[in-house]
Parts: C-alpha cells; structure tokens; sequence
C-alpha cells in the first residue's frame, strides 16, 4: 500500500506531461495510480490480467476495475470474473 500512494505523484507527472491516448497494463501495484489518473486524464484503460492468475483477478484489477475499458484474461476461468473481458490465449500460446 505505501508504494501505491508513493506512486501517485509519478503517475500523476507522467499522464499529465506525455498525456496518454491508452494506457495497457498487466497490472502490478505501480499500475493502480497510472490506471486512475489515466482515467482522469482521458485515456483509455485497457488491462491483461497475470498469467497467474486462474481464478481470481488481482487485487491491482479490483482496485481499479471501475476505470477499466477492457481486460483481458489469459485463461477463460477468469473471464466471468473481470468488466468487460476478453480471452484470446495466453502469453503461452494456450487456448
């Protein structure tokens, strides 16, 4: 949690100077300030969530989920679990 609040002030410098048309993510907690304040700014979210994830998003997903405009999911367990998913494989090659 503390490197997710010492991450906002660098998010917030970087959106708001390279001001972003999509931000892409796979997701760990240096994401959640980009993702929000992407957001904010105008941009479009887009998240693939961890290969190791089966089952259950993330908790970098949840805590930013609402500002999410598509995620993909690199198992097709995991779609039911996510806003807006997509499965297409995994970085494996898996279908």
């Amino acid at each position: 949690m503390r490197n997710l609040v010492k991450n906002i002030p660098l998010a917030w410098h970087l959106v708001r100077m390279l001001r972003p048309k999509v931000v892409v993510t796979t997701g760990a907690g240096v994401a959640v300030p980009f993702v929000w304040i992407g957001r904010l700014f105008g941009a479009k979210i887009v998240y693939i969530e961890s290969l190791t994830r089966i089952r259950k998003p993330s908790l970098s997903y949840r805590l930013s989920r609402l500002a999410v405009d598509v995620s993909y999911a690199q198992w097709p367990d995991l779609t039911g679990s996510l806003r807006r998913p997509r499965y297409v494989g995994n970085v494996l090659g898996g279908r």
